[in-house]
């Protein structure tokens, strides 16, 4: 078979119909009273060279931007996340990067505030009012409250992130590469791990 460059086109083609036909979705949230979201956490477990236990803060604006701090001795920041477009950058208090990376999910902070990922997706719903969608890039599960359960990103580095809800917030339990933790996330203002249930059956 002789390759063609029109092939990549068609194979995308074929892939959107297959989509359209299995159940492609839109999953709209009302995002009144989302952002700015804001909440407190405590990442658990093994990061790396970020140390074993670490507390900071977050401040989520919008599905697509969002500041966390993380604290050392006596609520000192000494690291700094931005994430902006999909762009992540990590910098000390004085501003020197020490590292950026492209998030392949540009509204993931959107996930953090109970908002499932746009873009082209696959869905499809089980027995349990579970909806499994799926996208380039990976797959998220979602609750009956549309909230998020689970979510695999593909690459190098495959990422696995379970979402459990708490009295004050989520337990986030994170499987990035070697790294194994966890971040017990204290909800302060905003997001929709509080209200999903009564904003769900409004929409009915």
């Amino acid at each position: 078979m002789v390759y063609r460059p029109h092939m990549k086109l068609f194979y995308s083609i074929i892939i959107f119909v297959f989509c359209f036909m299995t159940g492609c979705a839109t999953v709209n949230i009302e995002q009144k009273n989302i952002f700015p979201f804001r909440a407190e956490f405590e990442i658990k477990g093994n990061t790396g060279n970020l140390g074993n236990n670490l507390n900071g803060a977050m401040l989520i604006s919008s599905p697509e931007s969002g500041i966390s701090e993380l604290y050392g001795p006596g609520g000192i920041a000494f690291y700094i996340l931005k994430l902006d477009d999909g762009n992540a950058r990590l910098t000390d208090t004085w501003g020197r990067e020490i590292d950026s990376y492209k998030v392949p999910i540009k509204d993931i902070a959107g996930l953090l505030a109970g908002i499932p990922p746009s873009g082209l997706r696959c869905k499809k719903k089980n027995e349990n009012g579970e909806t499994q969608l799926k996208y380039l890039w990976g797959d998220v599960l979602l609750d009956k409250h549309l909230l998020p359960v689970e979510v695999n990103i593909k690459g190098g580095q495959k990422i696995n992130a379970i979402f459990s809800k708490t009295a004050s917030g989520i337990d986030l339990m994170i499987a990035w590469g070697s790294d194994n933790f966890i971040i017990n996330i204290s909800v302060i203002e905003g997001g929709r791990w509080q209200d999903a249930e009564s904003e769900m059956q409004n929409v009915r």
